[in-house]
């Protein structure tokens, strides 16, 4: 096992804390970024007097194993809110073949060693800190600071706290790594918690910046601030957000890979060849052993819906491959199990482009669609007085050129769903 420097240790450790917020299930607001900042503190406390402490090998092996589970759960659960469209990525079949290619890339990194792992884990730390400072200074520039407000009942003070405690989980990798840094001891603690004071707050701040007015209806939030940002008037920033997401779930396990198979060399002094391996399996079936998923299918068997239209008492869909059908019904779960009878096929609704609105409760439908639906928030919502007409009458690329067009000109307000539902809910 190679000796790192505290930059090493530190990057290794806040990729760690990062993808735990970016996997964060739940509503933030500004009590609980104070809560994480006064847990991460209270952490700090509680392990300066156990640097000198020997941790349990055994104990700690077992942990670091759990943790990986838990690691690889959160990313399957991660994997459903990034919109990425994959035959592979339904069911307890498809996120063992997603986890069975991380762990490829996990058992090669180990297998360079663990400073050239920390090296590799220090540029895609700092990758992400550009990622963030660029994503911060947007919302801040934006001028968003009512949606810090908005947000403020999204959350508690001690949920915070228990954020902060149990997200990251303990900090045994940190204790365990601790003896094999170049001039560590307290300032390397220091160090990384200083950060991770800072970088974790700054996280959580540009989720509330960007995604705090409709933080009630985020799963994700950090997830829907990153897909929400576009500082840059030609490109949205979200493509580079899921390459990091990639990177620091990747890295994020490797840590605890790698830490679990230095552990299981010191007590299995005889069985070194294979550790790696037998920790990134072990995690695997302790990830699928918590999960509990079902297999759903492939994507020969659906429907992907590409556009739909809200009407009073009809509800009209296009899917992709220009599909399209219409059912008469004023509830839209209604709407979608009789489309699903009359189709033959389950239908899918998180890649919904288009949502066209004539008479119905708009703020209704626009908080099912991302609450149950799970459209994507850069999905369009617009008005019209004939849904029906609008979608048969065209095809649904040429109905999103026209509208980015109107939108482009001045002609139409901002229409991604989010922007409609922000103004919907004020009036």
């Amino acid at each position: 096992m190679n000796s790192i420097t505290r930059a090493q240790l530190t990057a290794l450790l806040l990729i760690c804390d990062i993808f735990s917020l970016i996997c964060f299930k739940g509503s933030l607001s500004v009590w609980m970024m104070a809560g994480y900042a006064v847990g991460t503190v209270i952490q700090l406390i509680l392990v300066l007097p156990l640097i000198s402490v020997k941790m349990p090998k055994r104990l700690s092996m077992v942990y670091l194993i759990l943790f990986g589970g838990v690691l690889m759960k959160r990313l399957w659960s991660a994997i459903d809110a990034t919109f990425i469209p994959s035959e592979f990525s339904s069911g307890i079949g498809g996120k063992l073949l997603i986890s069975g290619l991380i762990a490829v890339v996990c058992l090669y990194i180990s297998s360079t060693g663990m400073k050239a792992a920390a090296r590799s884990a220090a540029a895609g730390a700092a990758v992400g800190s550009v990622f963030l400072l660029i994503d911060l200074a947007s919302a801040v520039f934006s001028d968003k600071f009512s949606n810090i407000t908005a947000s403020a009942d999204c959350g508690t003070f001690p949920d915070g706290l228990l954020l902060s405690l149990t997200a990251s989980g303990l900090p045994v990798a940190l204790l365990v790594l601790l003896p094999l840094v170049k001039n560590g001891g307290i300032s390397a603690v220091l160090q990384y918690y200083s950060l991770r004071l800072l970088i974790c707050t700054a996280v959580i701040l540009t989720a509330l910046l960007v995604a705090g007015g409709i933080m009630e209806t985020s799963e994700f939030p950090v997830i829907t601030a990153a897909q929400l940002s576009q500082p840059f008037a030609v490109q949205r920033i979200d493509p580079l957000f899921l390459m990091l997401f990639v990177i620091f779930g990747v890295f994020a396990l490797t840590t605890q890979v790698m830490t679990a198979a230095y552990l299981f060399g010191e007590v299995c002094t005889g069985r070194k060849k294979w550790r790696s391996t037998i920790m990134i399996a072990l995690i695997i079936l302790g990830a699928a052993a918590m999960s509990g998923c079902s297999s759903t299918g492939l994507v020969h068997d659906k429907l992907y819906l590409q556009c739909v239209g809200i009407d009073g008492n009809s509800v009209t869909m296009t899917f992709f491959g220009d599909e399209t059908v219409t059912v008469e019904s004023e509830d839209i779960p209604t709407a979608k199990d009789m489309a699903e009878l009359r189709t033959g096929k389950p239908i899918v609704t998180g890649f919904t482009e288009i949502i066209v609105l004539g008479d119905c409760d708009k703020t209704a439908v626009l908080e099912y669609m991302l609450n149950e639906w799970k459209v994507s928030p850069s999905c369009m919502a617009v008005e019209s007085g004939e849904p029906r007409e609008v979608l048969t009458g065209s095809e649904c690329e040429e109905l999103r050129g026209r509208i980015k067009e109107a939108v482009k000109k001045g002609v139409m307000a901002e229409c991604g769903i989010v922007e409609v539902l922000e103004r919907e809910l004020k009036k």
